[in-house]
């Protein structure tokens, strides 16, 4: 091809997305360390693409932090960044925020980095239909719509990538729902923790919560740390 446009659709910022959008909770962590953390290649991955190295989420930190890091944003960071990546270690676990200005930084360096016939064009719009051009043809151009009417056409490549999407109820959720409401009680079916509302969680009421993945700690920081409670050794 002469020219490429690449089309981002995300109804969040592109990079970031919105399980790891910089304006959460700082109280949320990712569970892995900093230096383990990067959205580049290097020697040690194969692929048929070129390799494309850059800094892990440690080193974007300590670069940060020593101004030399590499098309570093105009606007610069907020202090809760900037206090965050002073103290982040290589074996440190980072906020979940922080990883979002990593990666918004690194989309924006993509972008800038972009070959001269290569086009980059995001949509602040969820996508809500996928067609093909060609009846009954799955090899030809395909159509997306947005939400907003729009239609990208003539499309000749469509990557997916979808992450994290909002789940069913299961019939388990769905009776729980209905046994919540009916007891005045409040149930909060299985969703991500930053995108939950605890308002209604009033302080000193119990909390029972159900299972022990990554959510669950999620939650016990919201409802500890995230209303002002500290831990001590003891």
């Amino acid at each position: 091809w002469d020219t490429v446009t690449v089309h981002v659709v995300d109804p969040d910022p592109p990079g970031s997305g919105r399980v790891w959008r910089p304006t959460q909770s700082r109280h949320l962590l990712m569970n892995t360390v900093s230096s383990q953390v990067t959205v580049y290649t290097d020697a040690s991955v194969r692929i048929d693409g070129p390799l494309d190295e850059g800094p892990s989420l440690y080193e974007w930190a300590k670069a940060l932090v020593s101004h030399t890091l590499e098309a570093a944003p105009q606007a610069g960071y907020d202090d809760g960044v900037l206090a965050e990546a002073r103290r982040l270690g290589p074996d440190s676990y980072p906020t979940r925020a922080l990883y979002g200005c990593y990666l918004t930084w690194a989309f924006q360096r993509v972008v800038a980095g972009a070959a001269a016939h290569v086009t980059g064009r995001t949509h602040p719009v969820r996508a809500v239909a996928l067609h093909d051009d060609t009846p009954g043809g799955s090899t030809g151009e395909q159509t997306i719509v947005l939400e907003d009417g729009t239609r990208l056409t003539g499309l000749s490549a469509v990557v997916l990538a979808q992450g994290h999407v909002p789940a069913q109820l299961s019939d388990t959720e769905r009776k729980l729902t209905e046994y919540a409401e009916s007891s005045g009680l409040t149930y909060l079916a299985p969703a991500n923790p930053a995108d939950v509302d605890l308002s209604g969680i009033r302080p000193g009421e119990t909390v029972l919560l159900r299972g022990l993945g990554l959510n669950f700690f999620d939650y016990m920081a919201l409802f500890t740390q995230g209303r002002g409670g500290v831990y001590e050794e003891v």
